[in-house]
């Protein structure tokens, strides 16, 4: 299964790189990418993803294919070969 992956403001930071082409060779939840991403990354990518308990942060806002995800659904969605996701941290500006 192949995931385009699309990372903005301070998670493109942190990694450094604003795109990322994955292959997997088992099928997975959108909660089982993020784990996946936060085993690559580090500590620093799970803190900002997840709270101290484990749970995703609020204001995390997560896209496949352009449409948008319910946090409370993160666990129940199966990614699809070919599938887009956008994680979207809160940006400030003015």
């Amino acid at each position: 299964m192949k995931v385009k992956v699309l990372l903005f403001a301070a998670l493109k930071e942190l990694i450094g790189k604003g795109r990322l082409d994955l292959t997997f060779d088992r099928d997975l939840t959108l909660k089982d990418l993020m784990m996946d991403l936060s085993e690559r990354y580090g500590k620093k990518f799970y803190n900002y993803l997840f709270d101290e308990y484990g749970r995703f942060r609020g204001y995390i806002r997560f896209f496949i294919n352009e449409e948008p995800v319910k946090t409370s659904e993160i666990g129940e969605i199966n990614l699809k070969d070919g599938d887009v996701v956008a994680i979207i941290p809160p940006v400030s500006g003015g």
